[in-house]
C-alpha cells in the first residue's frame, strides 16, 4: 500500500512540473507575442539611440544628424512618437541656480549701456485706453454697452509703456548675444504668433517665446549668466529665463518680470524636436522649419520657422480668434480667459493685413490699427514646401 501511494505520489509530481513548464512557456510566447503586436500596431521605437547624449548634455547638432532618434525612413507620424519619449527630454547637467560661471568657456565677454533702456519708450496702445475710457462714459446708461467694456477688459494690456522699455532692452542684449555669438535661435508660441499677426508683442501678452539650438546651451549660459545688470534663471529641465537684475521678484518665484523665455530643441537630417518641458510636443520636419525667414517684430527682423503661418495654424488651429492671456506672469498667477473673434480689436491694437502683388508674387504687409496704417512692408511669399504641410 506505502509502495503504491508512493509511486503515485512521483507520478503525481512528475505530471506538475511538466504542467509548469507548459505553461511558463505558454506565459512567455504570449508575453512575446503581445509585445510584438503592440509594436506592430503602435509603431512604437524599440531603441532611442539619442536619449543617452541628452542625458549627458552632449547635444551637438552634427552629432544629432547622423544619430538621431528619428531615422528617415520613418513615417512622420512614427518620427513624433520617437521623440516624445521621457527619455528624449532636455536635461543638461546643471544645478537650477541663478547665473553661472563656466571656467572651461573663453569667451569674450558681453557688455552693455544700462542707460539704453529709455530709448525704448513708447506708449501702449493709446486707441485701446480711448475706446476703454468711451465704453466706460456710456455703459452706464447702455447695457450693451457694459458688455462691450466686460470683453474688452479681458484684453488690457498687460505691460507699462516703463516695463515694456526694460522687456525691449532685455530683447535687444539677447539679439545682440546671439549675432555676437552665432546662437540658432527663432520665435515660437505666442511671439510666432504675435510676429506674424501684429508684428510684435502680442498686445495683451506679457512674455517672449524663444527656441534655441541645444548644442549651445553651454555657451548661452556662461554669456547671458555672466552679463552685469542681468540675470539668467537656467535650469537642467524646465524653460530658462534671461531678465534685467533690479526687478522685482515675481511672488512665489526666484526669478523677476519682464522675462524672456528660453526654450531648446534637438535636431537631426530630417526633423527638429522640443526638449524643454511645455514645448516637448513640438515636432517638425526640417524642410518646413529650415531655411529660417526674418519677420518683423517690433523694432527688429528676427528669424521664424520657413513655413511660419503653417506653424501657427497647426499649433492654433484658428489664428482669426483672439485669446486673452492666461498667466499674468508681473503677478505669478493664472485666470480665467476669454475668446474673440480679432475683428472686434481690430479698431484697438495693431493688426497685420496681407494682400499678394500679382506681378512679382510678394506679400505687402500693411500693419493697421482701425484706419490708421503704421508700416507697410513686402514680403517673399512662404516657400512651396509648405503647402505640403498636413497635420
Amino acid at each position: 500500500m506505502s509502495s503504491r501511494l508512493r509511486i503515485s505520489s512521483l507520478s503525481w509530481s512528475g505530471w506538475c512540473w511538466k504542467c509548469n513548464v507548459k505553461l511558463t512557456l505558454i506565459a512567455l510566447i504570449g508575453s512575446v507575442a503581445c509585445f510584438l503586436c503592440l509594436i506592430l500596431i503602435l509603431d512604437l521605437p524599440v531603441s532611442s539611440p539619442s536619449s543617452a547624449a541628452v542625458r549627458s548634455g552632449n547635444l551637438s547638432s552634427k552629432n544629432s544628424s547622423e544619430s538621431g532618434n528619428i531615422s528617415s525612413n520613418k513615417s512622420y507620424k512614427s518620427a513624433r512618437r520617437a521623440v516624445v519619449n521621457p527619455r528624449t527630454v532636455q536635461n543638461f547637467p546643471i544645478r537650477n541656480t541663478l547665473n553661472h560661471t563656466d571656467s572651461v568657456l573663453t569667451l569674450d565677454p558681453f557688455r552693455v549701456n544700462m542707460s539704453e533702456v529709455a530709448k525704448f519708450r513708447e506708449p501702449i496702445s493709446p486707441e485701446f485706453y480711448r475706446e476703454k475710457e468711451r465704453l466706460s462714459n456710456r455703459s452706464k446708461s447702455d447695457a450693451k454697452r457694459a458688455v462691450d467694456l466686460n470683453t474688452l477688459t479681458y484684453f488690457d494690456p498687460l505691460v507699462t509703456s516703463e516695463k515694456k522699455a526694460k522687456f525691449m532692452f532685455t530683447m535687444d542684449v539677447f539679439i545682440r548675444a546671439c549675432e555676437k555669438y552665432g546662437w540658432d535661435y527663432f520665435l515660437i508660441g505666442g511671439s510666432l504668433l504675435g510676429a506674424w499677426r501684429h508684428h510684435g508683442l502680442i498686445p495683451w501678452d506679457d512674455d517672449v517665446d524663444i527656441i534655441m539650438n541645444g548644442s549651445d546651451w553651454r555657451e548661452v549660459r556662461h554669456v547671458l549668466g555672466n552679463i552685469p545688470g542681468f540675470t539668467l534663471w537656467a535650469q537642467s529641465v524646465g524653460v530658462w529665463r534671461f531678465f534685467l537684475s533690479d526687478l522685482p521678484t515675481v511672488p512665489g518665484s526666484v526669478h523677476k518680470w519682464p522675462f524672456l523665455d528660453i526654450f531648446f530643441f534637438d535636431e537631426n537630417s530630417t526633423h527638429l524636436w522640443g526638449l524643454t518641458d511645455h514645448v516637448h510636443y513640438m515636432m517638425f520636419q526640417r524642410k518646413y522649419v529650415l531655411p529660417l525667414t526674418k519677420a518683423r517684430w517690433e523694432r527688429w527682423q528676427l528669424p521664424v520657422p520657413a513655413c511660419a503661418e503653417r506653424m501657427l495654424v497647426h499649433e492654433y488651429k484658428n489664428i482669426s480668434t483672439c485669446i486673452s492671456t492666461l498667466s499674468v506672469h508681473e503677478k505669478g498667477y493664472v485666470r480665467e480667459t476669454h475668446s474673440v473673434p480679432c475683428s472686434r480689436l481690430h479698431s484697438v491694437f495693431p493688426f497685420v493685413f496681407r494682400c499678394s502683388e500679382k506681378a512679382t508674387g510678394r506679400v505687402v504687409e500693411s500693419r493697421r490699427v482701425g484706419d490708421r496704417t503704421v508700416e507697410e512692408l513686402t514680403v517673399l511669399p512662404e516657400p512651396s514646401v509648405c503647402s505640403e504641410w498636413t497635420d
